[in-house]
C-alpha cells in the first residue's frame, strides 16, 4: 500500500503531522513550475516532508496531459521537472501521470528522463 498526495497543494502539509502520528510516510508529486505560488507548497516545505522521510515525486513542470504533446514538449515537462527536483535537493525515482494517462511514448519520456516507475490512475508502469 502507498499513499500518495498529487499537484503540491498548500494544505497538503497538513498530512505531515497525522503521518508523523502514525509512524506513516507518503510520496508527494510536484508540479515544479508551481513551486511556491499562492496554492502551492515552497521547496523549503517540500524539504520538509522530504525530511521527514517522505518521498517527493515528479508530475510534469505545469500538470499537463501528455499523450497530445510531440515527444520533444513531452520531454520538457517531464525532465524539466525532474531537473528541478534534483536540483532543489530531491532524489525523485517515482513519477505520476497527470490525469493519469499514459500510453507507451509518454512511459518513453518518463524512463528516458530518468525515473524508476509512473503511476497512473489504475495502476503503474
Amino acid at each position: 500500500m502507498s499513499i500518495q498526495f498529487d499537484d503540491g497543494v498548500a494544505d497538503q502539509l497538513g498530512a505531515l503531522p497525522i503521518l508523523n502520528a502514525h509512524g506513516m510516510h507518503a510520496t508527494f508529486f510536484v508540479n515544479t513550475g508551481f513551486v511556491g505560488d499562492a496554492t502551492h507548497m515552497t521547496w523549503a516545505q517540500l524539504q520538509q516532508l522530504y525530511a521527514a522521510g517522505n518521498e517527493i515525486g515528479g508530475h510534469t513542470l505545469e500538470h499537463v496531459n501528455l499523450k497530445p504533446l510531440k515527444t520533444a514538449d513531452a520531454r520538457l515537462q517531464v525532465c524539466g521537472d525532474r531537473n528541478n527536483l534534483i536540483t532543489n535537493g530531491f532524489t525523485p525515482t517515482s513519477f505520476a501521470y497527470p490525469f493519469g494517462t499514459f500510453d507507451d511514448g509518454t512511459k518513453q519520456v518518463v524512463k528516458d528522463c530518468g525515473y524508476n516507475s509512473g503511476r497512473g490512475v489504475a495502476g503503474g508502469t
